[in-house]
């Protein structure tokens, strides 16, 4: 898909835009039953859609398809409490022949598959129309109604978005759009795909996409959204886009979730806990009803004893696995960790159960989490919280001997820490051998991923 959301006029595809129709393409439209959308499309030329009449009634079926569900989706955004998209007469303008919502069906040639683009602006909101794939041949949709389904839903919310702000931060603009896919139809594969890209980087706070062009991780925060729309209702994100109104960003999220009686710290950790529950993992801890058709968390290490340097992003986390070889667990760090929550939970056959274990620590120190059998544990640190800077501290976790080197110094002392829970000013940095164990930044995420037939971006479309 490509988003254009610009406050320029752009040309339409029968008047020659970047995606246009050809002069020798014959054109004709036809009328969503509801008259919300009108449907332009080729009957004969370079542009030429699919003619097929199965029922026979003298009109294409392909250009009924997209006309049945956009206005289709179009009724669903009007049932959840969603402002209809802006429309021409509202500008001054008339375009396509009627005041309804414009579809033009062109061939994209593989470079894309549909785009919302605008029309006219007033301040901040904007009207705007839509051109999508004449065919859908050669893309890696499973069927034609597949396609349409997902560019219809992603693309009419863009239209939605409009008439609220007019480009929205990428990180919520595109991944709500997602969202909306999975909101029409939950068994969209589009939405999982990019829920699993999200998954694959769960390190990276919510609102610092990767640098560049527009991401598949972008998209992916449509996983924080569902959450959201799971746990308080779509009207979290009716309340979301009224916020823009007046605010963007995370202070537009923030007033989301105050509207809800929630807030970041409430509801963070609990995505950060449903995240956990979700692929393989699954099974036990609360998680999404499509918990088994996502992956789990990309992991930063996975280790005996973990013993790492590790900066916790604001609205972001970090999952570990810990070999236990069984008996006296602890936990230490010479960092203040302050803004940090902790939480280790049990591997049961695969199985993640419930925490074991918590910890809001405000200190330096040490913690002795207790005699835990052998076997695997998640161990997970969010930093549940806007913030400005990341926290970033050395630590721990492991037998009494594996975090000799995470104890806090006593400045006036040895460097003896005592036994539970003491804490220093000044630390230094892991030097236990058991530092060997600790492979690093997690790697075979994307071979992961290769593995189910996902990839970080999915190449049958390109957003821009």
């Amino acid at each position: 898909m490509i988003v254009l959301l610009s406050l320029a006029m752009a040309q339409r595809p029968d008047q020659g835009g970047i995606y246009s129709f050809d002069s020798t393409d014959q054109l004709e439209s036809l009328d969503g039953s509801m008259g919300m959308v009108r449907v332009t499309y080729s009957v004969a030329g370079t542009n030429q859609t699919l003619l097929e009449d199965e029922d026979s009634n003298g009109l294409p079926d392909f250009p009924e398809q997209v006309a049945f569900h956009a206005e289709a989706v179009l009724a669903m955004y009007a049932d959840m409490g969603f402002r209809s998209p802006i429309s021409e007469a509202d500008m001054g303008i008339e375009l396509g022949g009627s005041p309804a919502f414009d579809f033009y069906l062109v061939d994209f040639a593989g470079t894309a598959d549909g785009q919302f683009a605008t029309d006219r602006c007033n301040g901040q909101v904007c009207s705007g129309f839509m051109i999508m794939e004449n065919d859908f041949k050669s893309y890696g949709y499973a069927t034609k109604e597949e396609g349409i389904k997902t560019l219809t839903s992603h693309e009419l919310f863009h239209a939605v978005q409009a008439a609220y702000r007019n480009g929205q931060e990428s990180w919520m603009s595109e991944g709500t759009a997602t969202w909306s896919e999975y909101q029409y139809d939950n068994g969209n594969r589009d939405f999982f795909s990019l829920c699993t890209a999200y998954l694959a980087d769960p390190g990276r706070s919510l609102n610092k996409p990767p640098a560049g062009s527009v991401s598949s991780w972008s998209y992916g925060t449509a996983l924080f959204w569902t959450f959201l729309s799971e746990r308080h209702g779509a009207d979290v994100i009716v309340a979301l886009q009224e916020a823009e109104d007046t605010l963007d960003g995370l202070d537009a999220v923030e007033a989301a979730l105050t509207s809800v009686g929630s807030s970041w710290e409430e509801d963070w950790p609990l995505f950060v806990r449903w995240n956990l529950g979700a692929g393989s993992n699954g099974g036990v801890l609360e998680s999404y009803p499509f918990a088994s058709r996502l992956i789990a968390p990309a992991e930063v290490d996975h280790a005996p004893a973990l013993v790492d340097s590790n900066r916790f992003y604001p609205l972001a986390a970090s999952y570990y696995t810990l070999e236990h070889p069984g008996g006296m667990l602890f936990f230490a760090t010479p960092d203040d960790p302050t803004g940090i929550q902790l939480s280790l939970f049990p591997v049961d056959n695969g199985v993640v159960g419930e925490p074991v274990w918590e910890l809001v620590p405000t200190e330096a120190g040490r913690w002795t989490i207790g005699d835990l059998a052998a076997g695997d544990y998640k161990f997970v640190g969010t930093y549940p919280q806007r913030a400005d800077e990341s926290v970033k501290i050395d630590f721990c976790l492991g037998a009494e001997a594996d975090i000799t080197g995470c104890l806090p110094v006593d400045p006036g002392d040895s460097g003896d820490s005592g036994d539970t829970e003491d804490s220093g000013k000044e630390g230094q940095a892991p030097t236990c051998g058991c530092a060997a164990q600790s492979n690093g930044a997690s790697t075979g995420v994307f071979l992961g991923l290769l593995s189910l037939g996902l990839t970080v971006r999915d190449s049958r479309r390109r957003r821009r």
